[in-house]
């Protein structure tokens, strides 16, 4: 019976359907803060859903495939996401209000890559607006990390389940068409859960004899720790080659004192569930489970209301994410969109003037590409999307230019790029 419940087709024909075919994304700044601003007066079933993870598990494709639209920006990159913001869904009857947050880091990976400080903090702040349920999302495909949590997602968990104690927490296991033997997704399950999912053992969840992963990490810090003080102190290098020789688990209670693990496991999901977002597959089992777990109450946003984000700061991340799938190493995360036109016109085409801002010459070069090439592919993408969210003629014009250089670039040049449908 577990194997059938794990290893089901993913593509799963639901008879339930949410469809949102009265939410527009507004083209205009009045009109956002008029839909923000405005309080619902509607009373309904409302849900509120976060989805937390590592960096690049597809927690924005996931919201996208659970609202239909391309309203979360999304890369081949890790962090693409870099605050949290709310996406709702809205129907007749249902408001499932979905938080998009930045990938769970630790700060000394956010000062090492040099990434700001509020993304470590925004998945823990999403959490403490009332979460009814709380996603965390596994890259299955990731076969070093799939099999635990992160020490920083075990966190939020904890936080969750103190603040919220009549919430739950579900696991998601995403990218699932990458991993080519499905019966590995059981073992990742097992071992995520620790053989318990609803409070119901999933079967004998028994130690193996052999050294897990969780004990070669500390064998291995415990071995650079003592040659690192060999040289200061001969008996540490005795030590050291005793730990060598040494076969034997470290003691239970001195391991999770000195050295607190990394990597956990958590036993309170209520539910499991095997996705694949970019196929499609399986998001109509996760949609309705997150329905049900309404509750009746007055709805958060109107019903207009499609994501918590101005409209200028949609297009720059739409942007932003098109320049990380195009440019390669760290040029594209050291380049900033600005907006610095946005207007509608009488035929209801929306105009948006855009600089793209660089530190360097070199960053300019590589951003246009030869003859011009690289910035046309990033506008022809950005324009499209652009146009899929805000249901409308989008004329995108992108300025590629150099902030610390005093020439001003001119609308004829190569610096610019224009594409209109």
């Amino acid at each position: 019976m577990f194997a059938r419940y794990l290893i089901r087709r993913l593509h799963v024909s639901s008879e339930f359907r949410l469809r949102a075919g009265a939410q527009s994304m507004p083209r205009t700044l009045g009109d956002f803060h008029e839909t923000v601003t405005t309080p619902p007066q509607h009373e309904g079933n409302r849900v509120r859903v976060a989805f937390i993870g590592d960096p690049n598990v597809g927690k924005s494709t996931i919201i996208n495939r659970l609202v239909e639209k391309d309203i979360c920006s999304v890369s081949r990159k890790p962090h693409t996401t870099r605050e949290s913001y709310d996406v709702a869904l809205t129907t007749d009857e249902l408001q499932m209000v979905l938080v998009d947050t930045p990938g769970a880091i630790h700060r000394i990976h956010a000062r090492k890559h040099r990434l700001p400080s509020e993304m470590v903090a925004a998945p823990g702040r999403a959490l403490e607006n009332d979460i009814d349920v709380l996603a965390a999302v596994i890259d299955a495909s990731d076969v070093y990390r799939r099999e635990y949590l992160s020490l920083e997602m075990l966190k939020l968990l904890h936080q969750h389940r103190i603040e919220k104690p009549d919430g739950c927490s579900i696991l998601v296991l995403n990218k699932v068409d990458a991993v080519p033997n499905k019966r590995d997704l059981l073992g990742c399950i097992e071992s995520l859960c620790k053989g318990t999912v609803g409070n119901q053992k999933l079967r004998k969840w028994e130690v193996k004899p052999d050294i897990s992963l969780k004990e070669k990490i500390w064998q291995a810090e415990e071995r650079r720790r003592m040659k690192k003080a060999a040289n200061e102190d001969p008996i540490a290098e005795e030590r050291s080659e005793d730990l060598e020789r040494s076969s034997e688990n470290p003691d239970e209670g001195t391991y999770k004192q000195r050295y607190p693990p990394r990597l956990e496991t958590w036993t309170h999901f209520e539910r499991v569930f095997i996705v694949s977002a970019t196929k499609n597959d399986g998001m109509d089992d996760l949609r309705e489970y997150l329905s049900s777990r309404a509750q009746k109450g007055i709805w958060q946003y109107r019903k207009e209301f499609i994501v918590k984000q101005d409209p200028t700061e949609l297009a720059e991340s739409i942007v932003k994410s098109k320049l990380l799938d195009h440019l390669d190493r760290e040029v594209p995360y050291l380049l900033v969109p600005r907006v610095m036109n946005w207007f509608l016109d009488d035929a209801g085409s929306l105009h948006i003037d855009m600089n793209i801002r660089c530190q360097t010459d070199r960053q300019v070069t590589t951003t246009l590409g030869r003859e011009g090439r690289i910035i046309a592919k990033i506008s022809d993408a950005s324009r499209q999307q652009l146009c899929n969210v805000f249901g409308c003629e989008v004329v995108l014009k992108l300025f590629v230019l150099n902030v610390k250089s005093t020439k001003k670039p001119k609308s004829d040049d190569k610096r610019v790029a224009e594409r209109s449908s």
